[in-house]
């Protein structure tokens, strides 16, 4: 079961007030997919990771309430610097414009979990030319904080994971397959390995559905 809540939201844009969903608790029954979009029943909570102002439409994070001002200001600023917003009756409109604002103001691995997230929706709702648009997106916001030195110094090649999946997803075959090459390069534990392995079959077999972790496990490759 999973338990929303109503809370007051202040914009980092406009600075309005406004009311907002956000979830409570919820439980996870199975493992995430590949690309660790999490199994039901929290599989469906990306919607609520933005709302959008009622008075700006600037995609307000329930982790806004607790940053710094000037990270605020600057979140503020890259809502107004970009077009405005449109079709915002389509789920995804929110966490797309989130993740653009992420990428504005530097946050590269905030931008991709947004941009996935919106990915998701739009595989929900069947569109698959947007999500492969989305996933286009997320990979390269993903891959500017891999180069930025975003790895994971406990989890060595883990962060290739991800980019491979969504590359993959994407139909964007080699570099999806760079990305397993890259991860397992870089010495990982035999868990992460099998996961890049993994991968890289369904590459091969230009598998561009979901997978979960829970496949792998099953795979013998571990």
């Amino acid at each position: 079961m999973t338990t929303l809540n109503t809370v007051r939201a202040t914009c980092c844009s406009c600075g309005a007030s406004f009311e907002r969903v956000v979830v409570g608790s919820t439980y996870v029954h199975g493992p995430p997919d590949l690309d660790l979009r999490e199994g039901p029943l929290a599989r469906d909570c990306h919607r609520y990771l933005v709302a959008p102002c009622e008075w700006c439409g600037f995609p307000a994070a329930e982790e806004d309430e607790d940053e710094p001002e000037d990270l605020r200001r600057r979140l503020g600023t890259a809502h107004r610097e970009l077009p405005a917003c449109g079709a915002a009756d389509v789920e995804w409109a929110a966490l797309k414009r989130r993740g653009q604002i992420e990428r504005g103001v530097g946050r590269d691995e905030e931008a991709g979990t947004m941009l996935l997230s919106a990915a998701w929706c739009a595989d929900d709702a069947r569109d698959d030319h947007e999500a492969t648009r989305l996933r286009l997106d997320a990979a390269e916001a993903f891959s500017a904080a891999i180069e930025a030195g975003g790895h994971d110094e406990d989890q060595p090649g883990a962060c290739f994971v991800r980019l491979a999946d969504v590359l993959r997803r994407a139909g964007v075959w080699d570099g999806a397959a760079e990305a397993t090459t890259l991860g397992l390069a870089e010495g990982p534990d035999p868990f992460v390995a099998a996961l890049l392995r993994f991968e890289r079959e369904l590459i091969e077999k230009r598998g561009r559905g979901a997978h979960s972790l829970g496949e792998v496990e099953a795979s013998g490759l571990l």
